[in-house]
């Protein structure tokens, strides 16, 4: 099963708690090269990290190549569908 980028940064910051009891969000947002504003929201669920940030964690973070690559392709934009798209007709007779 494929964890969400919340599942993991909360994961790894516990392990790091774990290892060192003083270890603060100031200091993982640090050591993720992220701001420390951005990485509580990502942490609560409220936002998602832009391409270039998930890049940045992603280099930080000790995960997977499988992982690092279905977080990635979870990111990137997906195709529109017709249903997705605002039609115009071109005739003149649509009221």
């Amino acid at each position: 099963m494929e964890r969400s980028l919340k599942d993991i940064l909360l994961s790894e910051l516990t392990q790091r708690r774990s290892r060192n009891t003083l270890y603060s969000m100031r200091a993982f947002a640090r050591d993720l090269s992220l701001g420390v504003g951005s990485l509580s929201e990502v942490l609560s669920g409220k936002r998602e990290l832009s391409k270039s940030n998930l890049l940045k964690v992603l280099q930080n973070l000790n995960v997977t190549q499988e992982q690092k690559n279905f977080l990635l392709r979870k990111d990137s934009p997906q195709p529109k569908t017709p249903a997705d798209t605002n039609h115009i007709p071109s005739q003149n007779w649509h009221y």
